[in-house]
């Protein structure tokens, strides 16, 4: 079975660019396949599943918030330089 950060990025990959989605469709689909493999229902916390997200952000720069206050995230149309993601740290 994969772990909880594999299927997160493994989830993003296969989103469209410009997609929009929240961390409570990833923990769904997580438990969805938890289900079919092991049987047992399986539910990550939103907050793992954003940390890996914001991991995610901060290393290859594809996945940004949406809006904030839902916790809403949506996929770039690229993955960001070293200096697109760093530009926002030197301010």
């Amino acid at each position: 079975m994969k772990s909880i950060a594999v299927f997160v990025n493994e989830y993003v990959d296969s989103l469209k660019k410009r997609d929009t989605f929240q961390a409570r469709e990833i923990a769904r689909a997580f438990g969805f396949y938890a289900m079919r493999e092991t049987g047992q229902k399986r539910l990550p916390y939103s907050d793992t599943i954003q940390r890996v997200l914001r991991q995610r952000r901060a290393e290859k720069g594809d996945v940004h918030y949406f809006d904030y206050g839902k916790s809403i995230w949506w996929k770039a149309d690229h993955v960001a330089t070293k200096e697109e993601r760093c530009s926002r740290r030197t301010n």
